[in-house]
């Protein structure tokens, strides 16, 4: 138990100017172009999408990653489990 605790890593992004993202608690980074990014977190899938986005600096050991290029929009997606569980209520 401790060792889930120990691994999960606090999440937070800072998006300035639309232009440089920063992020941490990033767990892996997915699939990556010029126009979106996806980034698995503690929290959920997140895709960045944009244009001429490059990834900067990637440390997965830490956890961080910092994204430019022209941010257009950030969407998270929920957790596997999180999703099974809303669905199964919604079909109760």
């Amino acid at each position: 138990m401790a060792e889930s605790k120990a691994s999960k890593k606090s999440h937070s992004l800072i998006l300035q100017d639309r232009k440089d993202l920063q992020l941490t608690g990033v767990s892996d980074v997915g699939n990556f172009d010029d126009t979106a990014v996806t980034i698995f977190t503690d929290i959920g899938e997140l895709l960045v999408r944009g244009k001429n986005l490059q990834i900067n600096n990637l440390s997965l050991e830490k956890g961080e990653v910092h994204l430019s290029g022209e941010i257009d929009s950030l969407s998270y997606g929920e957790k596997e489990s999180r999703n099974a569980g809303f669905l199964s209520k919604i079909f109760k």
